[in-house]
């Protein structure tokens, strides 16, 4: 799971391996310490997730956004596919509405 802070970087809200983190029934993600202490409570609209690699790159979704990330953690592109996007011989389709939207990521210099 990843968060974009107020400088619009993303960062990955889970590499912490020493908090737990709790889905609730109210769309949001707390995340608790060893000590059962409240560290972050984040709303699922501010959360992106990893849905596919590429070329070694990753693409997180938060809705209809996507962003393609390098290895480095940098946004170097941005797509207006959801995380039900799929990957077929380097070619990113996804459904949009009532069309279907198809990217040829093999001629993309990322």
């Amino acid at each position: 799971m990843f968060t974009m802070n107020k400088n619009g970087d993303l960062w990955n809200s889970v590499q912490d391996p020493t908090n737990l983190y709790i889905n609730t029934n109210q769309r949001k993600i707390i995340s608790i310490d060893t000590q059962l202490n409240v560290t972050n409570t984040i709303g699922y609209k501010d959360t992106f997730n990893s849905f596919l690699q590429y070329n070694d790159h990753q693409f997180i979704a938060n809705g209809e956004k996507t962003f393609v990330i390098n290895n480095d953690g940098k946004i170097i592109a941005e797509l207006n596919v959801t995380s039900n996007a799929f990957l077929l011989d380097g070619i990113l389709y996804d459904k949009r509405y009532n069309s279907f939207v198809s990217i040829d990521l093999k001629n993309i210099n990322f």
